[in-house]
């Protein structure tokens, strides 16, 4: 005896199948088209810092000798990834806290997303150094400090340290639990060109505090917080394949 409802289950058994099938598969949503994530004259750098300190000071003395005692006495492991980040400054610098699969190859949308934050907070950076034009610390003092790589430009805010604590910050909102070991290594990210003599210890202060404010804007930036889910998705897609 034939089953009558095979004969229907047949017909469309098949195209339900492939419905389920595509509502199955990943819709790859890409990151949003704009330049910026908020107008850059948002910040008002030269309102949220203070000057840095004048020549012929007794605060610049202070700073100059402090960059001085730092670079003469930082650990020689130290001085290594100092020197690794100055050469090849990267989002990518936190894979020893996020893990080894972070990295520019596998991470194109991640790659995009913080290159495209690094391009807006320099506009804001810049807008300080031109400003201010403080001379580098090596310049102040070429007899004990030497760069083997000196650092162009100007000296205040440091960028090294603004984009370490940002990163740090953005980092830690897709992997709250390392927040702790996100934040340390972005700070000595800042301490870092202290030790290559690139920086005063006051251009890495003034640094974090942009760094703060510009994650602040971004966090208010609806095109931010899509990009950032696309972000957390082709990390968590890395981590569910390890």
């Amino acid at each position: 005896m034939t089953n009558r409802c095979l004969v229907p289950l047949r017909g469309w058994l098949a195209p339900l199948l492939l419905l389920l099938a595509l509502a199955a598969t990943p819709v790859r949503a890409e990151l949003s088209h704009v330049d910026y994530y908020f107008p850059t004259n948002k910040i008002d750098i030269l309102n949220l810092l203070p000057p840095p300190p004048l020549d012929g000071t007794l605060e610049q003395t202070d700073d100059l000798a402090a960059v001085c005692r730092i670079n003469k006495s930082a650990p020689t492991n130290e001085l290594a990834i100092a020197r690794d980040e100055d050469l090849h400054p990267s989002i990518f610098s936190f894979a020893p806290v996020v893990g080894p699969y972070f990295c520019a190859e596998n991470l194109p949308k991640t790659t995009n997303f913080f290159n495209r934050i690094s391009k807006e907070a320099n506009q804001i950076l810049n807008t300080g150094k031109n400003h201010w034009l403080r001379r580098r610390p090596f310049l102040a003092d070429p007899a004990d400090l030497a760069p083997e790589h000196p650092a162009k430009g100007y000296s205040y805010p440091s960028g090294h340290a603004a984009f370490g604590t940002l990163n740090a910050l953005i980092l830690a909102e897709i992997f709250p639990q390392k927040r702790d070991a996100l934040f340390n290594l972005g700070l000595n990210m800042g301490l870092h060109r202290v030790m290559l003599g690139d920086h005063y210890s006051t251009d890495i202060y003034a640094g974090r505090l942009v760094g703060q404010a510009i994650f602040q804007e971004l966090k208010s930036s609806p095109d931010f917080q899509h990009d950032l889910h696309e972000v957390q998705a082709e990390l968590a897609a890395h981590q569910s394949d390890r």
